[in-house]
């Protein structure tokens, strides 16, 4: 039986990822989008679920101002898809937020 996913320690590990990026120099915005996309969280449906239970970002979509997008969706699989990306993201961007120390930057305001 495949291990339960332990959703607060994979986004630990994509904060710490996503800090190491932007230590490099990487936008912080562009380094969340991208290791949200790229992980195993919203690449597989079933763990779409994962993020939008534990998530507590679950608006995030709607937040930040795509949930116009819903409408263009054609699946709940798409839909779902895409609540657990944004969802994600915002769950990165927060965690970097509240290591901002760690960075070294002030904090910026996303534009």
């Amino acid at each position: 039986m495949k291990e339960p996913i332990n959703y607060r320690e994979e986004v630990k590990k994509l904060v710490d990822e996503a800090i190491a990026n932007i230590r490099d120099g990487y936008d912080e915005y562009d380094i969340a989008a991208e290791l949200a996309e790229g992980s195993q969280l919203t690449i597989y449906t079933t763990n779409n679920f994962v993020v939008i239970k534990e998530s507590e970002n679950c608006d995030a979509m709607m937040e930040n101002g795509f949930g116009d997008a819903l409408g263009s969706m054609r699946s709940v699989a798409e839909i779902v898809s895409a609540l657990a990306f944004h969802a994600l993201r915002q769950d990165i961007l927060d965690g970097v937020k509240a290591r901002r120390d760690e960075i070294g930057q002030e904090e910026s305001e996303e534009g």
